[in-house]
């Protein structure tokens, strides 16, 4: 059947995604702070219970103040920019290495540091958030925050040999080989990840963005081609997911809900940074890998499945940040070549998390679909409001372009 995106349907989606998008912000608003304190809770039970004795994770800061910053972009509600602000500011206070630079894995409940290493993951979401929080705030201080960072990353986290970054260091920006073993990372001989690079590349466009110059262009573009020609597999219109320091693949398995993210965030990318080739080679890539993830990525009860592995087969869970990326990444690869099965396909996801991720009676949204019935953290290090906020304001943001 054919899908028209007339002026009428456009409002539509508009709509539910303004009221989306405002829900989701006053979920976390509410459930995030302690009462009658400035203090936040970092971890959030499935039952919505908080534990006042958990650490912080710097993922759940930088992609708070993410969210609220991109947020006020948008609404323009004051409040937005003073979260934003306040997330900048327990993250400067609490979380910045003032030694030996970059940002501390996790602190306790109380703010002191408690996790050391440097962890790349980590330091790619400090450059993206308060990138962001810049551009908004014009904030000179933390304008001289994002370049720090910016700066520290390529002194002390590039290889310049074999290109990219590695997983992680010490304290004080010493190498081992055990810092390269994460959560992110679980291959003994590994030392760089897909997932990682992905967000570098997604914080150096929101770096790009802020600075604006030519420099910021050419560091944009080394991580394009890191992800393009080393990340990439070609043939297979796929991410490869671990690798050694020499880029060779150490697995694989297939990350669909990265594939589908990446496939928009290359194209993000390409278009920042300004270079026809680039955005002629990145378009038939991401094209690729949204038709790859549409063949294979589908739970036959709905949604997109977590992963897939030769060795155990598909990973059937259906998370939330999946679903958010894979709505942007359909839309994304429908703008590209006019195919409306992609259109059909960011749709059918859309609905699929009205009905089985958000909690209408509480607000927000579940980590997993209600039928796959798993219950998980409502907020904890990486259960965030960044993929599913971002959602909402990709989408509102390419109506706004269709409409002009």
């Amino acid at each position: 059947r054919s899908i028209t995106m007339d002026s009428g349907s456009i409002e539509q989606l508009q709509q539910r995604a303004e009221l989306g998008l405002h829900q989701l912000l006053d979920f976390w608003e509410y459930q995030l702070f302690f009462p009658e304190t400035t203090d936040f809770h970092s971890l959030v039970d499935s039952n919505l219970q908080a534990d006042p004795t958990a650490p912080k994770h710097i993922v759940l800061a930088t992609r708070l103040v993410w969210t609220f910053a991109a947020a006020f972009r948008r609404t323009g509600k004051e409040r937005h920019l003073r979260l934003a602000r306040f997330f900048y500011q327990y993250l400067q206070d609490h979380f910045l290495d003032r030694e030996h630079g970059g940002y501390f894995w996790e602190v306790t409940a109380e703010g002191s540091p408690s996790a050391l290493s440097k962890r790349l993951y980590g330091q790619s979401f400090a450059l993206y958030a308060i990138s962001e929080f810049a551009r908004v705030s014009e904030d000179t201080e933390a304008e001289q925050a994002a370049r720090d960072i910016y700066d520290l990353v390529a002194e002390k986290a590039y290889d310049r040999e074999y290109g990219g970054c590695f997983e992680g260091f010490s304290r004080d920006w010493q190498y081992t080989q055990q810092e390269q073993l994460t959560g992110i990372n679980p291959h003994s001989q590994g030392c760089k990840t897909m997932n990682t690079h992905l967000h570098l590349l997604e914080a150096h466009a929101g770096f790009h963005r802020l600075e604006g110059d030519e420099a910021s262009r050419q560091r944009l573009k080394q991580y394009l081609q890191i992800l393009s020609q080393k990340v990439l597999h070609r043939q297979q219109a796929r991410f490869q997911l671990f690798f050694d320091r020499r880029w060779n693949s150490l697995t694989a398995d297939v990350s669909y809900g990265h594939d589908i993210e990446g496939s928009w965030l290359l194209w993000e990318a390409a278009e920042l940074a300004g270079d026809w080739d680039w955005l002629t080679s990145v378009k038939a890539a991401a094209s690729a890998m949204a038709e790859a993830v549409y063949r294979h990525g589908w739970h036959s009860q709905g949604g997109l499945v977590y992963e897939y592995s030769p060795k155990t087969g598909s990973d059937p869970r259906r998370s939330w940040w999946v679903q958010s990326e894979a709505v942007v990444g359909f839309l994304n690869a429908w703008q590209l070549t006019k195919d409306e099965r992609f259109l059909e396909a960011a749709l059918s996801v859309w609905s699929f998390i009205d009905q089985e991720l958000i909690d209408k009676e509480h607000g927000g949204w579940y980590a997993f679909a209600l039928a796959d019935k798993r219950p998980s953290n409502r907020i904890d290090g990486f259960t965030c409001p960044y993929h599913n906020a971002r959602m909402y304001l990709e989408v509102l943001d390419r109506l706004d372009q269709m409409e002009k």
